[in-house]
């Protein structure tokens, strides 16, 4: 079938494309679903918004808004436009205009141009969906190692130029192979995929939660010290032991192990930071895992030295003060009475040197600890948290260990 369009356009027998007269300036393809339409010198500007909005049909509710990239080549001026927009019942759509060609342009008058609208919301999601498939895990979809690289070097330079902080941190959940083994691989993916949600709650936009590989994750914190990445995985680490898999047909609580390494400090690129981070976890996981621990850290088995004593006769009181500080990487000892405590920590002979001592309200009286260690009173109803804080804020105070840790 023939159709001719104001004596300027026809369509060739047997050919799928429109060609322009007179001239023959070119062909353009055309494909089920494609509108075209004719504009004269005077609908120059309708062409870009109102003359294309007849051109794909607008009587549907459908707003419109266009942008417009000129080239220019000998003979022809041709136009690239894209158009997008929102239906009347919210669904947005994508239309690409293709080539808007003019036979003759003058100073600033076309003759008459050609438009082509074709409807590619499809194929934008298309795009989309395969853009996302490549850079994000299938499992927890938290973006993979290739997007990880680029967000993460993206921030290290962020911190450079403005004389930020950054952090990274890598987990491994503890005894993943067991899971898998005892309860099946449905049960491991079931963990993994609650584990990335908690990642995801628990962290700010600015921060890059990812999925490395296997049972290991990644988060790049900007704008935060070692000291900041290490009680903030923390808690993330106390919600996760808390966490019921049992409707994923998992029996008993699980934990991971976290290592947090610093920009600058200890290293430049996420390759010198993982690697840090990584040798962290390491020794986290010698030293019992189920904690989370700077990038230097000593590890328990230097028993000649102490961060933390508790004084405190209720074993009840204490055992939740005592994982908190183990989880953050601290070195704690528990002393039960205050004869323990004055035989220890006071007096010339004293057998411990901590930086911070937490007294409960019965160890109170304990003298001689002014010039030796920071020391906190601890209420009978007092929060683990906030206690948590207290120490954090006492050795950063006392003698900048927070940085050093």
């Amino acid at each position: 079938m023939r159709l001719l369009l104001p004596g300027l356009v026809a369509r060739e027998p047997g050919l799928e494309s429109y060609r322009v007269r007179p001239g023959g300036v070119t062909a353009l393809r055309m494909e089920p679903g494609d509108r075209l339409t004719v504009i004269d010198s005077q609908g120059r500007q309708a062409a870009e918004v109102s003359v294309l909005s007849d051109a794909i049909g607008n009587g549907d509710g459908r707003t419109l808004s266009a942008s417009l990239d000129t080239t220019s080549t000998p003979g022809v001026n041709a136009w690239e436009l894209i158009v997008t927009g929102v239906g009347s019942d919210g669904t947005r759509y994508v239309v690409d205009a293709g080539t808007i060609l003019s036979s003759t342009f003058t100073g600033s008058v076309w003759d008459w141009v050609v438009v082509v609208a074709r409807d590619i919301t499809a194929r934008r999601e298309a795009e989309g969906a395969l853009q996302h498939q490549a850079l994000h895990d299938p499992l927890t979809s938290l973006p993979n190692r290739l997007l990880l690289h680029d967000r993460i070097e993206r921030a290290v330079a962020a911190a450079g130029r403005d004389g930020h902080s950054a952090a990274l941190m890598l987990l491994d959940v503890d005894h993943f192979k067991e899971v898998n083994d005892r309860f099946g691989h449905a049960a491991g993916d079931a963990v993994l995929r609650h584990l990335g949600c908690l990642l995801r709650r628990h962290f700010r936009g600015e921060d890059v939660v990812a999925r490395w590989g296997g049972e290991e994750f990644v988060v790049g914190l900007y704008g935060m010290s070692r000291a900041d990445g290490v009680h903030r995985v923390a808690e993330v680490l106390e919600a996760f032991r808390c966490e019921d898999f049992s409707k994923d047909g998992v029996v008993g609580s699980l934990t991971f192990t976290a290592g947090v390494a610093e920009y600058k400090a200890d290293g430049r690129d996420l390759r010198s930071l993982y690697h840090a981070a990584d040798y962290a976890l390491y020794r986290a996981k010698a030293a019992g895992r189920d904690r989370v621990v700077p990038a230097g850290w000593s590890g328990p088995e230097l028993e000649t030295g102490v961060d933390v004593v508790v004084v405190e006769g209720d074993a009840a009181a204490v055992a939740p003060l005592l994982i908190g500080l183990q989880t953050r990487g601290y070195r704690a000892r528990w002393l039960r009475t205050v004869e323990e405590g004055a035989r220890l920590l006071a007096g010339p002979k004293a057998a411990l040197s901590p930086e911070v001592v937490l007294l409960g309200a019965g160890a109170a009286e304990l003298d001689g600890l002014a010039d030796r260690a920071a020391t906190i009173t601890m209420p009978r109803d007092a929060d683990v948290v906030d206690l948590l804080h207290e120490v954090r804020r006492a050795l950063s105070a006392r003698t900048g260990l927070e940085e050093l840790r």
